[in-house]
């Protein structure tokens, strides 16, 4: 029919996809960023087609839940069905162990010491660099004003992995309740007179003049504090 007119629309999509990195407290990061830990990725496009990442200049594959643990360099290229195109680069860098300025860290035995008896958690955790870390007695995990304890497992985390485990040494806490007092003696006690052998940490921690033995002058030692008259030096391990 004559002066019939149609009207054609033509979208064009000039919106690159959009590429979010972020941290495992959930912190963005910007584009050459550098993040401590683990990355989250996500990228987002409603006519995405490709997505390619590398690593070090490798072209590697996004894991399935967009979380990336290992260090290195990536570059994350995103591309629509149009052409738009987005590129971000972040690097990784994996702490993996505990620090501490005031705290004795046994990077090769895995241990930490120097703490005094009587320290919450909440107070450790103060002394450490890290605040990716929790604490575990009994393979519970414990927070707050909980007493730390001889052989409490110490975990640094990335995101939900472990990446590094510590153990707690406190000297004169023998049986692990985070005090010295007459339960310690005679634990020692039962040591020193071959009635019970105590097992590693324990007997590191059993160990107070730090001469690498056990015996009377230990439990002197720990009857001293006790009653008063002197105060256990807390060792490194």
């Amino acid at each position: 029919m004559a002066g019939n007119t149609t009207k054609v629309v033509f979208y064009i999509d000039k919106t690159a996809p959009t590429v979010s990195i972020k941290d495992q407290n959930n912190k963005i990061i910007g584009n050459n960023g550098t993040i401590i830990g683990q990355a989250i990725v996500k990228v987002s496009d409603n006519y995405l087609q490709s997505t390619t990442l590398k690593k070090d200049g490798i072209e590697t594959s996004i894991p399935e839940n967009g979380i990336i643990l290992v260090a290195g360099k990536y570059e994350i290229t995103a591309q629509d069905k149009a052409g738009n195109k987005s590129i971000f680069v972040f690097n990784i860098i994996i702490n993996n162990e505990i620090t501490s300025d005031i705290l004795n860290v046994n990077q090769t035995n895995k241990y930490i010491s120097t703490i005094p008896t009587g320290t919450t958690v909440i107070q450790f955790l103060s002394k450490v660099k890290q605040d990716n870390v929790q604490v575990y007695i009994n393979n519970i995990k414990v927070s707050g004003d909980t007493l730390l304890s001889t052989n409490a497992t110490v975990n640094l985390m990335s995101g939900n992995t472990v990446i590094n485990t510590y153990t707690i040494i406190l000297t004169g806490d023998i049986n692990g309740d985070g005090k010295i007092n007459i339960s310690d003696m005679i634990v020692l006690k039962s040591q020193l007179l071959n009635q019970k052998e105590l097992s590693n940490v324990y007997a590191k921690a059993a160990d107070t003049n730090g001469d690498g033995k056990l015996n009377i002058t230990d439990f002197i030692q720990l009857k001293s504090h006790i009653i008063g008259k002197s105060t256990i030096t807390p060792r490194s391990y």
